[in-house]
């Protein structure tokens, strides 16, 4: 069970439920950015057996990204490899124009992902749900195995992993004759990742071996408040019960099938 973190307590209440990897960030609200270095070393100093993916995004928005922030993703790689980052998780995405239908499509940017790749140094990639934005996601597979990518954590295109089974499903079966995994994640929880399992099972014949979840909660017990400003002032994090749950509910899954 990878459990999507994004502060010093997620991580100890995913490592202490039973996640088995990690895929560190910050600002989860953003969709997840970047760590700082603070943070993974401190993750890795406490938890130092435990697989830490690192998350590899300069800044909130598209996953279209200038030379200059290429740049900078590069060098994050390097800073979190030379640490001791167990992998990375990536996802560069470009348009391709399309002339007939004045419009365009939705591809894995090759050049991009291709240099992120090769400064990773055979460490594991996990490409992001940049993917579900491609317009073709079995082609999309294709270029990611083509390329090196080891996971591509995906919700079938869909808004949830759940409304995205049957596509999970299909992409799972075309990814079986590649060295690429899928990992479905998104909305997944301890409320219906027993539905999606059955369902994945039962409908289409699939047995996933691995899931990827955040687990949050709200953080309710600061609460600080002034009428005469307008912070932000949610903080949400892991949940150990939820974490458990869900690693709990994946391993006795796959026990039985």
């Amino acid at each position: 069970m990878e459990i999507c973190v994004d502060s010093i307590q997620s991580v100890v209440n995913a490592c202490d439920g039973g996640a088995s990897r990690l895929e560190l960030c910050s600002a989860l609200s953003l969709g997840g950015l970047t760590p700082s270095m603070s943070l993974f070393k401190l993750t890795k100093r406490k938890y130092p057996n435990m697989p830490v993916f690192v998350m590899i995004r300069p800044r909130e928005g598209n996953f279209m990204y200038s030379d200059l922030e290429l740049e900078e993703m590069l060098l994050s790689i390097e800073e979190f490899h030379s640490s001791g980052a167990d992998g990375f998780v990536f996802g560069c995405v470009k348009h391709l124009p399309n002339n007939e239908a004045c419009s365009s499509e939705v591809i894995v940017d090759e050049e991009a992902t291709s240099k992120l790749i090769a400064e990773c140094k055979g460490k594991p990639v996990t490409f992001h749900r940049a993917f579900d934005l491609c317009s073709d996601c079995e082609e999309a597979l294709n270029t990611c195995a083509t390329l090196g990518i080891w996971r591509i954590l995906t919700s079938g295109g869909e808004k949830t992993a759940l409304e995205g089974a049957e596509k999970l499903a299909r992409l799972t079966k075309v990814a079986s004759s590649s060295s690429v995994k899928i990992l479905p994640g998104c909305g997944l929880n301890s409320s219906n990742i027993s539905r999606f399992l059955h369902k994945s099972k039962s409908e289409f014949d699939i047995v996933f071996s691995e899931l990827h979840a955040s687990c949050r909660k709200l953080n309710t017990k600061i609460q600080t408040k002034n009428a005469n400003v307008d912070f932000d002032l949610e903080h949400k994090t892991a949940d150990l019960i939820q974490v458990k749950i869900c690693a709990d509910v994946l391993s006795k899954f796959q026990s039985v099938n």
